[in-house]
């Protein structure tokens, strides 16, 4: 009996033994201590309520150093004309205001040599050869004497109705047809003022008109023609240009013309297509009596 009492009692000292081993290590977690507690009073939080009340949202800066390249690696074009055809502030005209006015000063050399060139065109050298205070009075043959770079060689029938308009047997010099459309274009062009405008103030062409062929007969040579250097010159405070000029001839240097020419801007104003305005001839040949008869 003691025996049994005895292994009773070890048994109850093993089991308490092992219980106490239970107890140092910590033991096995319970299911309660691996899944956390659920709470009903926590929703889940609201993305739009985690940016802060201080953040405001600006619009994107358009000026060229901030914009970034865009993923495609191209650059954005800001040179190009907006889509509603009105041209960036940076390239609309200037207020007339601001658009400066031409300081009087005189010709550089070469500006006189620009206008040299330009006096001698065909077109234009006619203009030099009579006295006028406006185009309207320029005396016309001069100008057209030698064709103004619009003269034609006429047909043999236009010769022929030339000749016996004006009772002749032949032509002693070369006759040049000068169409009237393409007269009326010189003078417009160097004047602002059509044929038209012309016969209107009683200057027509003093030459033979053929109705047939519609333009202008002379018979002339190529004696009026003269090469001019301009010697000095200003530009006014109007914008209008007054240059002096003399004959650059060498077989009259004696008699050699001068003149004092006046050209302004066209009616539009444009700068860049300067007309004739006025024209004096203050010494040479061209003064003398003989001369201006013609």
């Amino acid at each position: 009996m003691k025996r049994y009492v005895s292994i009773g009692v070890c048994i109850l000292l093993l089991l308490a033994a092992l219980t106490a081993c239970q107890a140092d290590s910590g033991g096995e977690p319970s299911n309660a201590e691996l899944t956390p507690e659920v709470q009903d009073s926590a929703p889940a939080p609201d993305i739009a309520e985690t940016v802060p009340d201080s953040v405001e949202v600006s619009a994107p800066d358009t000026e060229l150093d901030s914009v970034a390249v865009p993923d495609s690696g191209e650059v954005p074009d800001f040179t190009a004309t907006p889509d509603s055809g009105e041209a960036p502030d940076s390239e609309q005209a200037p207020d007339s205001e601001e658009t400066a006015q031409p300081v009087a000063r005189d010709l550089t050399d070469a500006e006189l040599q620009k206008w040299t060139k330009f006096l001698c065109k065909a077109d234009c050298n006619g203009f030099l050869m009579s006295n006028y205070d406006t185009p309207l009075e320029a005396d016309l043959v001069f100008v057209f004497y030698s064709g103004a770079g619009v003269g034609e060689y006429p047909s043999e029938d236009m010769v022929r109705e030339y000749l016996d308009a004006n009772d002749l047997d032949e032509a002693y010099t070369d006759i040049v047809f000068i169409p009237y459309d393409e007269a009326s274009k010189v003078l417009e062009r160097r004047t602002g003022y059509t044929l038209e405008h012309f016969k209107l103030a009683g200057n027509d062409i003093p030459m033979y008109y053929s109705e047939k062929y519609a333009g202008y007969f002379q018979m002339a040579g190529d004696t009026n023609y003269m090469p001019v250097e301009c010697v000095s010159g200003r530009l006014n405070a109007d914008g209008s240009i007054s240059l002096e000029v003399r004959e650059s001839s060498d077989w009259n240097e004696d008699s050699a013309c001068s003149f004092e020419t006046t050209l302004k801007p066209d009616f539009n104003g444009n700068k860049n297509n300067m007309v004739f305005d006025k024209n004096v001839i203050t010494g040479g040949w061209l003064t003398w009596e003989e001369a201006l008869s013609y």
